[in-house]
């Protein structure tokens, strides 16, 4: 039996006139994610039904993936292939990455719909993308001009000496992700044939990756990447790109990047907060590097993950929160000094599922003007406490 949805009809979409004209019209809808009867019943009328869905879920998968992919309205996509993809951005910070490592030619195995192997190119790389999936292939030629996209069985490839860039897939068949790296496809032996060829290149795996899975723990780096929304993937680095420390961050949208050696900060005796708490970027906190990077404050309370500080320390890799008073974690108690001190929005911030933040946002948000950021915090034993704070608005501070 066929596919319900196969690679000619996701051609036609991008040759053939009639199949352009019906994809601008699905696009042109209300939410193509969730047509009304009347309007499928339109597109239908002048298309075969299959056609029809295919520039359905195209054109639901660009308006998801605004935020995420340049000039999305000119890629070619499933919600699948979208959701598996690299943004522009981290794609982009990763081939910078390539290119500052004299790499001139990339086979990118397992391209998908080709968010990689389109920066690839667009950097003047020799590119070739490598697919299994029909359907990937007709995306990855159009999304990737310039690259030369082959329909192929990955696990026929070899170690050839060209930069690598591998991304296995993270959802089984029936499109839940898989976060074991033993569960990926292809797995961990065939990664093998390139981590340990001494070839340039990059693997790319979820964000939630456990560094302690790895079977490879000489000459490689665990970058985690992550953007204004928050992690995006990790990326293990191989042969002459992997740096000399074992970890790094990088938040892609703002061209940061903090590499070193996973450390503990000091956690302070009394788990009192100062002045100021620090609240790392998901990326760094994921590397292991807030403490190593905000040397100058102390850990709140070990394996928390949150730093306070007497001064307001200015760091990119870290948003900053100005404490106003530390409460015994009691509702009518917060949502009474909340009142008292003229609380608007109140936002709620929490570790370790110790309460409901949503909950008690809707809960504690006043009338008045001024926006707090309450933690509600397990800082020592079994004793809960509620942070009242306010963010501080500056130059590094992150939105």
């Amino acid at each position: 039996m066929e596919p319900p949805v196969r690679a000619d009809l996701w051609s036609v979409l991008i040759r053939d006139a009639d199949g352009r004209r019906l994809l601008a019209d699905a696009s042109a809808l209300p939410d193509p994610a969730r047509p009304t009867p009347v309007e499928v019943a339109r597109l239908r009328a002048e298309h075969v039904p299959e056609l029809v869905g295919a520039a359905l879920e195209c054109a639901a998968a660009r308006r998801r993936g605004r935020d995420r992919f340049e000039q999305v309205d000119e890629l070619l996509m499933d919600r699948t292939g979208s959701e598996q993809a690299s943004g522009t951005q981290v794609a982009r910070a990763k081939v910078e990455r390539f290119v500052a490592g004299g790499v001139e030619e990339v086979a990118d195995l397992c391209c998908g719909i080709g968010g990689d192997l389109r920066e690839f190119a667009r950097a003047g790389l020799r590119a070739e993308g490598v697919d299994l999936d029909p359907v990937r292939v007709v995306m990855a030629g159009h999304n990737a001009p310039g690259a030369r996209v082959v329909h192929a069985d990955v696990l026929d490839r070899q170690a050839d000496g060209r930069a690598f860039h591998l991304d296995p897939a993270r959802r089984d068949g029936a499109g839940r992700r898989l976060w074991r790296l033993a569960d990926l496809v292809p797995g961990p032996e065939w990664m093998g044939r390139f981590v340990t060829s001494g070839d340039p290149g990059a693997v790319k795996l979820g964000p939630g990756l456990d560094p302690d899975e790895l079977p490879w723990r000489h000459g490689v780096e665990i970058e985690w990447l992550g953007d204004a929304v928050g992690l995006r993937q990790a990326v293990l680095w191989c042969g002459a790109l992997a740096g000399d420390a074992p970890r790094s961050a990088c938040r892609a949208d703002l061209g940061l990047r903090f590499a070193g050696v996973p450390c503990l900060a000091t956690p302070t005796e009394d788990a009192r907060p100062r002045g100021y708490l620090f609240e790392p970027d998901a990326a760094l906190e994921r590397a292991g590097l807030a403490g190593a990077r905000l040397v100058d404050a102390l850990e709140l309370a070990p394996g928390l993950g949150l730093f306070t500080a007497d001064a307001p320390l200015d760091d990119p890799w870290f948003a900053r929160f100005a404490v106003r008073e530390v409460l015994p974690f009691r509702d009518k108690t917060v949502r009474d000094w909340l009142l008292a001190h003229d609380a608007g929005v109140v936002e709620v911030k929490t570790r370790g599922r110790t309460a409901d933040a949503l909950a008690l946002q809707r809960g504690w948000r006043g009338r008045g003007d001024t926006p707090f950021t309450v933690f509600v915090l397990r800082c020592g034993g079994r004793k809960v406490s509620a942070l009242v704070t306010e963010r501080v608005v500056g130059q590094a501070s992150r939105p």
